[in-house]
């Protein structure tokens, strides 16, 4: 019995995001359906939020309305990429949202859902911090009001 809880805490513990802990360089599409390699909208010397999402996710949404707020505001220095994970078919929505809502944060697609595969992503929102250097500080699997003040204070 030992033997099987030892097991079962080993499998539900590992998250791939613990074994990344710095941002992958992938190569996504921007908003024109250009490919964009995510690294290079990361600006050294400053901290990153990279945040996945989809149009019909409403705590995504508030929780990128809140941020984008509280960044312009606060006038912080952040990378803030935004990577939307809805099918091909509803690109267009997520396309006009966030022209509409004029978001601060660049935005990509990972249409296929490859990048969220690849650190582990199974539900959103699901956002990550960086440091200035890079490495991860943090991961958020879910989003409640007033959350981004706790996004900020990491960040500073």
């Amino acid at each position: 019995m030992q033997r099987l809880a030892i097991l079962f805490l080993l499998l539900f513990s590992y998250s791939p995001v613990f074994s990344q802990k710095t941002i992958l360089n992938i190569t996504l599409l921007d908003l024109e359906g250009n490919t964009k390699e995510l690294k290079s909208l990361v600006e050294p010397g400053k901290p990153t939020v990279i945040s996945f999402w989809a149009s019909w996710c409403k705590p995504c949404l508030e929780e990128i309305i809140s941020l984008d707020k509280i960044i312009k505001e606060q006038k912080l220095e952040v990378n803030f990429i935004l990577i939307n994970t809805d099918e091909v078919r509803s690109l267009s929505k997520a396309k006009t949202i966030s022209k509409q809502k004029r978001w601060s944060a660049h935005l990509l697609f990972d249409t296929n859902q490859d990048y969220m595969r690849v650190l582990g992503v199974i539900s959103l929102p699901k956002t990550y911090l960086y440091d200035k250097t890079g490495l991860l500080k943090a991961s958020f699997n879910t989003y409640s009001k007033g959350d981004e003040n706790n996004y900020v204070d990491l960040l500073k």
